[in-house]
């Protein structure tokens, strides 16, 4: 299973054999995949997002989980609602 996640411990963390304390994430053989979206000051545009999306199909990921703040700037008219 090819994942995105926020949360990518909670996802994918496994303490290693003999050490920590026995944590397992809830997919901890999944393969995490994580796209950069946001530039320095923390915008972006809904063509970046567009972008982001169609290289995780690309990669066949298989589940995305997408933080992206304020969700006023999208309509029912946004080419990224209407996408996801």
């Amino acid at each position: 299973m090819k994942i995105i996640a926020d949360s990518a411990g909670i996802v994918g963390m496994e303490d290693p054999e003999d050490s920590g304390f026995g944590l397992v994430g809830v997919a901890p053989e999944a393969s995490i995949y994580m796209y950069r979206i946001f530039n320095c000051i923390g915008y972006t545009t809904t063509d970046i997002i567009l972008k982001g999306l169609a290289k995780a199909a690309e990669d066949g990921v298989d589940i995305i989980s997408m933080s992206l703040g304020l969700p006023a700037f999208l309509s029912s008219h946004d080419p990224y609602a209407i996408a996801t």
